[in-house]
């Protein structure tokens, strides 16, 4: 079912248009949730890519604060509060995320 997810996500990123990088955060969390390194660096690779501009390089940032990756040597934004505040609390949704996942699963045992 995991899996089925990520190809659902993959086809509409391919179909979106310019919603699509929005998908890349939803595919990087689910990554992240699932705890899938490989997927969530490809992920990301693919991101910075597509932001290379510097439109949305933001989302860059978020995807690897969601795998609690570092933060990188040129941050794409500066926000309101602190860079740290903010890589824990997007690691912390995916903490309280991988926790709920778990919780449903063993309850349907």
């Amino acid at each position: 079912m995991v899996r089925t997810r990520a190809q659902c996500l993959h086809i509409d990123i391919d179909t979106a248009g310019l919603p699509y990088l929005a998908r890349f955060l939803e595919l990087a969390f689910h990554h992240a949730v699932g705890d899938n390194q490989q997927d969530l660096a490809t992920t990301i690779g693919r991101l910075r890519t597509l932001t290379a501009i510097g439109n949305f390089a933001y989302f860059t940032d978020i995807a690897a604060a969601m795998g609690n990756l570092p933060h990188s040597a040129s941050p794409a934004v500066r926000w309101l509060t602190s860079s740290d505040a903010v890589h824990e609390r997007r690691y912390a949704l995916v903490i309280a995320r991988r926790g709920g996942t778990r919780a449903s699963t063993s309850a349907s045992r």
